[in-house]
């Protein structure tokens, strides 16, 4: 199991679109080959900032996501409301 860790800095004047957006978002990561677990955090230090948790079976299952047409779609939803561009890692457990 691998768990990808993407930290995602949103305007401030769009948070609560991209919250909105995050909804339909996480529908998409759920349903996507391989996704066991999706977690969805905002930063109580840094309301902008936000942690979207996914627990992948595999690596490869993540890296063959990111080529389907819903990578897109959940790029297109949420991307426009980013300040900056995500930081991802992926991690696995000892």
């Amino acid at each position: 199991m691998v768990t990808e860790h993407v930290f995602i800095k949103v305007k401030p004047e769009n948070i609560g679109d991209f919250i909105a957006a995050m909804e339909e978002g996480q529908s998409i990561l759920r349903s996507a080959y391989g996704a066991r677990e999706i977690a969805f955090h905002r930063g109580v230090e840094s309301d902008n900032l936000f942690m979207l948790l996914i627990e992948w079976n595999q690596i490869e299952d993540h890296n063959a996501f990111t080529k389907t047409a819903d990578f897109g779609k959940f790029g297109g939803l949420v991307g426009q409301y980013f300040q900056e561009k995500p930081s991802i890692q992926h991690f696995t457990r000892l």
